[in-house]
């Protein structure tokens, strides 16, 4: 049994989030980890849990990790408490990122969906308003039905 303690603690110690892994996931199998330890009969107090939480996110939670501790009594704080500020945050972030790439597929699609980029506030329609190229009607062409050089001299 003590070496089943042993191996446990080692587990704890040595946990971290992936990088891949959601909050609650990564909660989940925390808490077997403790529950386990805890069901051994070794005594694990909650702010060695939340310390343990805090120390292993990864490392897109750095920051709010560092806020948590400045602006918060760890040693007051309860694991349900700690999760449910990193799932808002959690939540907070992948809305952000949906919403950057949404942007990105939309920005992508319209260039996309003509073969060419097109400047912003300007509007292409089909066969009007190109500007001074040529046209079968108008133009400098070297036809009989434009109105270039030498079209009279032809008559």
């Amino acid at each position: 049994m003590a070496v089943r303690i042993q191996a446990l603690r080692q587990d704890l110690k040595t946990f971290q989030m992936r990088d891949d892994e959601g909050v609650q996931e990564y909660v989940s199998r925390l808490i077997t980890i403790t529950n386990h330890i805890k069901g051994l009969g070794h005594k694990l107090k909650e702010p060695e849990v939340v310390s343990k939480v805090l120390q292993s996110l990864a490392p897109k939670f750095d920051w709010v990790a560092v806020a948590i501790e400045e602006s918060k009594e760890i040693s007051k704080l309860s694991l349900d408490d700690l999760c449910g500020t990193l799932q808002a945050h959690e939540v907070r972030v992948n809305r952000s990122v949906m919403k950057t790439s949404e942007k990105a597929l939309v920005a992508r699609g319209e260039s996309s969906s003509t073969g060419q980029l097109k400047p912003s506030g300007f509007t292409v329609s089909s066969g009007e308003g190109r500007g001074r190229g040529r046209s079968h009607l108008r133009g400098r062409g070297r036809s009989n039905r434009g109105q270039g050089r030498g079209y009279e001299s032809n008559r």
